[in-house]
């Protein structure tokens, strides 16, 4: 961050006097904001707050009525929310974003493959897949990102992706959502358990449609990914069928999420995952099967050891 302080900086210092005198109006702002929070925050809470000023920076720069930048990336255009400063600032300053995961991804699909995004924020990791796979559908909960999402596939020129502004869950019914600006694609279902880590940015929260993605969508997958922040259980319990006749599942696994959002187990979490029986684990280097995989779970959850992209295979190909 430092570095890219650094270059915004010397390239300020070339812009007009008035341009100038402007960004140190944004500046004092930002200052004033943080003068106005307590002081008694731990180094965790000081990290968050600076990626929520960080963020209300970029908007000011951005101006009040811009509602998204446009980046001309390597992995496709996108448009990208201005006071993003996670996904939106990796795709505007290194025109990439998640490019392990995407590659671990893309070894799995081929021109044919149907896949199936559960949580697919702006389109980073599904739009890039779209271009190599046969058909992929595509499931987003925030109306925010779920507008841009849109946009981007357009964008892109893409004509096999099928986009739905629902929240994943066990049943049809409606669910409150909270909305980050920092990190939008870090924003969830209602935690039933709030930490600061969750409401760092003051999100806005919303009421959104859930459904069961076994009575929402048709047709089977042969892969799916999970991306939705700690409502994997709830998804997962309403698309049994789904989970039964696709060949792969790639999904987070963060210990919080499971006790502050969902509130639950890892014994609870692997119950919906009987369809599989081969667990990979790319952060650790290590693929478990049977009962290893419940175990090698609750292990990693007892140490607070998260993976992005955990994957949960079949070591039998199911019809």
């Amino acid at each position: 961050m430092l570095k890219e302080l650094k270059t915004t900086l010397e390239a300020i210092s070339q812009w007009s006097a008035a341009d100038q005198e402007y960004v140190h109006h944004i500046l004092n702002q930002i200052i004033a904001l943080r003068d106005q929070e307590p002081e008694d925050r731990d180094a965790d809470q000081e990290s968050y707050l600076q990626l929520a000023r960080h963020g209300s920076f970029m908007k000011k720069l951005a101006g009040h009525f811009s509602s998204a930048i446009l980046v001309d990336s390597q992995m496709g255009k996108f448009l990208v929310d201005p006071e993003d400063v996670v996904v939106g600032q990796y795709l505007r300053h290194s025109g990439t974003y998640s490019a392990e995961e995407l590659s671990k991804l893309s070894a799995f699909v081929n021109p044919t493959s149907r896949v199936l995004f559960v949580g697919a924020h702006i389109g980073a990791l599904c739009i890039p897949i779209a271009k190599i796979a046969g058909q992929v559908t595509v499931i987003e909960a925030n109306p925010i990102s779920f507008t841009l999402l849109q946009q981007n596939i357009l964008l892109n020129g893409l004509k096999n992706c099928l986009a739905f502004n629902v929240a994943a869950n066990d049943t049809d019914t409606v669910i409150s959502f909270i909305q980050n600006r920092a990190n939008s694609g870090g924003s969830k279902r209602k935690p039933i358990k709030d930490a600061f880590m969750y409401n760092y940015d003051k999100p806005n929260e919303i009421q959104v449609q859930g459904a069961a993605l076994d009575v929402l969508l048709d047709g089977s997958f042969d892969i799916v990914v999970m991306d939705i922040e700690g409502s994997e259980y709830f998804a997962l319990k309403g698309m049994p069928k789904i989970l039964e006749s696709c060949e792969l599942l790639m999904m987070e696994f963060i210990p919080h999420h499971l006790i502050n959002v969902a509130n639950i187990s890892v014994t609870d979490l692997v119950s919906t995952l009987s369809a599989f029986d081969v667990l990979t684990i790319p952060s650790l280097g290590k693929q478990v099967s049977g009962p290893e995989i419940l175990n090698t779970l609750q292990m990693m959850f007892d140490q607070q050891l998260a993976d992005d992209s955990l994957i949960f295979s079949k070591t039998t190909p199911r019809v």
